[in-house]
């Protein structure tokens, strides 16, 4: 069984080079790809149950802040993005 990880939102763009990896590991090639650090490693497993959900939630809502604090910061700096409508305040 071959299979790939880490390709939720910006990683879904490296999907292709997961498949040119997993390629060059089907075939037994010793390339760039195959030498990175973490093709073959082992994962993390998740803890048990009631703990994986705790620390899921723990997860998203640490994500889901992190997005409201730099749309926040973003928002901020609109004016700057927009001079002519900077200058006339």
């Amino acid at each position: 069984m071959v299979y790939s990880l880490g390709c939720v939102g910006h990683g879904v763009s490296l999907t292709q080079l997961n498949g040119r990896t997993i390629a060059d590991l089907l075939l037994g090639r010793q390339t760039e790809l195959t030498e990175v650090f973490f093709v073959n490693r082992r994962i993390i497993p998740w803890p048990p149950e009631p703990l994986r959900f705790v620390l899921g939630q723990a997860i998203r809502g640490y994500l889901r802040l992190e997005d409201a604090w730099t749309d926040r910061g973003a928002s901020k700096r609109a004016p700057a993005a927009q001079p002519q409508e900077a200058l006339r305040r």
